[in-house]
């Protein structure tokens, strides 16, 4: 039974709020007791907090009293996630609506979570800037429920989820404290904290301010519009885009159902007698847009388009877009209910499920409607029905367990955007294997011991778990036992399957025995006597889908062999970390070990999509899957990325990959006088205000650029300053048109072109850029800083130190001779001050001593960081936290 709110808690709220702010009324209750879905839950106090501190405040009274907490924005969802299934207090955060700051040098916005998705981007346009994440309810829904959903929208299929474009968020946790996860600068220090919170669905804690990464408004976009006689000829069409190495912005698909109810409530001049509509938007650069226009429409009309059109003009994109967006709300014309199912598949398995969708709607004998991210496989099927009628409402909810299972049986997710909730729970077991749903259990344990935060929403109910058997092992030592499970050579253990990794840190935690895990050692330090578990007996290409552009490997497969396996498809995973011939997949993802790509195409958390993991209890957790919009449960993978095998052995690993360039070219542009320090910094401001669309955008020390110059067979040779190295890809047209404008810009701000390299010199020159020798370290702070830490970081280490500096990521990596053990506690301090005065991180890349990582930051972020290695390792056999 539920315990009536206290009249003293209640005084205590208006008092930290404002009286004004704390509803108590029944009519008030009732207006946060549901969202759209057909969930109710009615709260017993409604707090409408105006900042971080007031939320604190509310979360420490609750956890006092024991009264769950249910943050929640505009209600839009659709998965019951801010519905108080259990009662206590909604935070709504709907007066934290501020856009606090707007950081064009930085490329950031820092945002309160009521601000409403669609607000930010009609504030940022005028600048010439854009917030990508566009969900279909982005008029009305918050970027805190954007933050919680990690939502989507149609924009994803080339710019990502919304956990792709958020830098940073503050967070108060389960006990009141306030966490800052990540900000302006990227890779702070230990877990990937951010990654998991991204997509948690106020389970966590609640999200008080949010850090975007925005980026130039593109120069050009066009919109088209194929239709098409037949779904099923509208479904291969999108993956016959795809595989012809086509990468629109947004890819989208409605039938005719659809078409009917947009038609009704508004025209957007889609043809209601068709089948089925693509809407097809390509952005970027004015040259080579035609040509892609074209190549898209041979596909189309290849695949049964009976008609094809284009709009460049902002008034005809507006008109084809305003069925699409409003979609959803026009259901209402031809139902007075409707069910918004939420799956996701590869895309080539579009067809088949969307006849069953359809075959469903018979069995059932309801009305449904397709409209959905075609692009990506994340369908939205339409099931019509009375609200008025249990029968129907009934039968509705049937046919959406089948389509939720349907999808699971097609190698999908259960949820692509709008998330579990309340609503999928249940059918966690059908995609997770219990070792992943354990591993849930102890990360929002870790987060919030008592369960208070939005409790009984993601995941299943502990007693529906099995207690794990403990894994059958044989006797004795670390030692004498791992010759049974592995083959052994040199002190190293090399298993050949996942079990077998489990079994062996799993003997290790039984022993007590410290073990460290590795691939090829390219970014392993001294490992003195400690036992290895080596992954590169486990190197098998898995599969290779390139119509749904995924791959899966195992982690001792070498980086260069899986990009060999991707490449024979017309494809690439878009990372270049150093030493990439020799390092294994499992290495680059466990150092989150990216290299200067990043600009464009992101770190491995935003390609990984899938992994699977062994740890130290013996079992093998599964999470993500091959779908590339999924928020199906925890993100464990990224918490695995960058965690440098202290929390349990990657065994396989999905990405998500990219159509080959058809055309790559690198610029290096000389300062004319001095060290070019001033140049470089005009130049990098001009370029990433612009257009203009590098791959990357490294300020290279003389020594660095004369080794990759000699690397790539060029003669060019500069003998002191800096010297910014730009790599360009896409179509030929735009490396042309982008070669001439930077050309151009270059020359304004005193800078010549020095090296042009193509093909093989390009690929040389970059691969020597990241292979710096030495220890190797890395100092991050924002963008408009990156050049004054670049060079502070020469002033303070010795002379031939090898320095890059990221442009547009505020990156800095190093490489230098190792210093006496003397000198390197100074000089890592001096390191470590320069980068967090800039509001930045430094790393040595690998961590210098055995077994251990770098230094955690204080507070709550460290704190959080031991409870999640305590819950994955708790004996303490992998390397260790600081």
């Amino acid at each position: 039974m539920r315990v009536p709110v206290k009249n003293s808690l209640l005084s205590e709220l208006r008092s930290l709020v404002g009286a004004d702010y704390v509803l108590e009324r029944d009519l008030d209750l009732s207006l946060y007791s549901y969202d759209a879905t057909l969930l109710t839950g009615r709260p017993d106090v409604v707090v409408l907090p105006g900042s971080t501190e007031e939320v604190a405040g509310v979360v420490r009274l609750a956890r006092e009293e024991g009264l769950p907490v249910t943050a929640r924005g505009s209600g839009t969802s659709l998965s019951g996630g801010p519905v108080p299934t259990q009662g206590g207090i909604v935070v709504a955060l709907t007066r934290m609506d501020r856009l606090l700051e707007v950081d064009l040098p930085n490329q950031r916005a820092v945002v309160q979570p009521g601000l409403i998705n669609l607000d930010l981007v009609n504030s940022l346009e005028p600048r010439g800037f854009l917030f990508a994440p566009d969900p279909s309810s982005q008029s009305v829904c918050t970027l805190g429920g954007n933050v919680g959903e990690n939502s989507g929208g149609p924009h994803c299929l080339k710019y990502g989820v919304t956990a792709n474009h958020i830098t940073g968020v503050q967070m108060v946790l389960a006990d009141g404290e306030v966490l800052q996860a990540g900000g302006k600068a990227l890779d702070p220090s230990g877990y990937d904290l951010l990654g998991v919170i991204m997509g948690s669905e106020g389970t966590f804690g609640i999200v008080t301010e949010i850090t975007c990464r925005l980026q130039p408004l593109p120069e050009a976009i066009t919109t088209m519009l194929a239709v098409f006689d037949s779904l099923e000829d509208a479904s291969r069409a999108v993956s016959g885009i795809i595989g012809a190495g086509l990468l629109p912005a947004t890819l989208e698909m409605m039938d005719q159902p659809m078409m009917h109810a947009v038609q009704m409530a508004f025209d957007a001049g889609y043809p209601e007698e068709a089948q089925a509509v693509l809407i097809i938007e390509i952005d970027g650069l004015r040259a080579g847009m035609d040509r892609q226009v074209q190549r898209i429409e041979e596909v189309c009309t290849a695949h049964g388009a009976r008609n094809f059109e284009w709009a460049t003009d902002p008034g005809a994109r507006a008109r084809l877009w305003r069925g699409r967006k409003g979609a959803f709300g026009a259901v209402a014309n031809i139902t007075p209910g409707r069910l918004c199912s939420d799956v996701a598949v590869p895309r080539t398995e579009l067809p088949r499920v969307l006849s069953a969708i359809m075959d469903l709607g018979a069995k059932y004998n309801l009305r449904v409607g397709n409209v959905f991210h075609a692009g990506d496989g994340n369908l939205h099927p339409q099931v019509m029905f009375d609200p008025a009628d249990p029968d129907e409402v009934t039968r509705a909810q049937a046919m959406d367990e089948e389509i939720t299972r349907l999808a699971v049986q097609a190698g999908g997710v259960l949820t692509g955007e709008h998330g579990i909730g309340c609503c999928k729970r249940k059918y966690m077991s059908l995609m997770f294997p219990e070792a992943s749903l354990r591993g849930f259990w102890g990360l929002k344990d870790a987060f919030d011991p008592k369960g208070l935060l939005n409790p009984a929403k993601v995941l299943p109910e502990r007693d529906e778990l099995q207690t794990p058997e403990p894994p059958l092992l044989p006797e004795g030592g670390f030692a004498a036992v791992a010759p049974r499970l592995a083959r052994t050579e040199g002190g190293a253990s090399y298993p050949y399957d996942a079990e077998a990794a489990a079994k062996l840190l799993s003997v290790a935690s039984r022993e007590h025995t410290r073990v460290l895990l590795r691939g090829n050692g390219s970014k392993l330090g001294d490992t003195a006597d400690t036992p290895v578990v080596c992954t590169t007996a486990m190197n098998r290409v898995l599969d290779v889908n390139a119509e749904n552009m995924t791959v899966s490997v195992e982690a001792g497969l070498s980086w260069s062999d899986l990009q060999a396996a991707v490449r024979e498809h017309g494809q690439v995973v878009p990372l270049w970390p150093p030493h990439s011939d020799k390092a294994t997949v499992g290495g680059v993802v466990a150092t989150d070990a990216s290299g200067p790509y990043r600009l464009l195409h992101g770190t491995c958390r935003d390609l990984v999509l899938g992994m699977r993991f062994a740890l130290p209890a013996g079992e093998v957790a599964q999470v993500g899957g091959r779908c590339v919009k999924n928020v199906s449960g925890y993100a464990l993978d990224k918490l695995m990325i960058g965690s440098h095998g202290s929390l349990g052995c990657i065994v396989e690993v999905t990405f998500r990959t990219r159509p080959l360039p058809e055309h790559v070219l690198t610029l290096c542009l000389a300062p004319s006088t001095g060290d070019g320090t001033a140049a470089v910094r005009r130049l990098g401001a001009r370029v990433l205000a612009s257009h203009l669309i590098p791959s990357a955008f490294e300020a290279l020390s003389a020594g660095l650029f004369r080794r990759a110059a000699e690397a790539s067979g060029t003669s060019a040779s500069v003998q002191e300053g800096w010297v910014p190295a730009v790599a360009l890809e896409g179509l030929v047209e735009e490396v042309e048109e982008m070669t001439a404008t930077m050309t151009e810009w270059a020359a304004e701000e005193g800078l010549t072109v020095a090296a042009r390299l193509e093909d093989g010199a390009h690929q040389a020159f970059w691969k020597a850029v990241t292979d710096l020798s030495g220890v190797r370290g890395q100092c991050t702070c924002t963008i408009a800083d990156v050049m004054d830490v670049a060079g502070e970081l020469q002033r303070v280490s010795e002379a031939g130190t090898l320095v890059r500096a990221g442009l547009g990521t505020g990156v800095v990596g190093f490489g230098r001779a190792m210093p006496e053990e003397a000198d390197l506690e100074a000089l890592t301090a001096k390191l470590e001050g320069l980068a967090s005065c800039r509001g930045g991180a430094f790393h040595w890349l690998p961590p210098l001593r055995e077994g251990a990582m770098n230094p955690l930051p204080q507070g709550p972020y460290a704190a959080l960081c031991r409870r999640i290695k305590d819950t994955y390792d708790p004996e303490g056999v992998l390397p260790s936290l600081p």
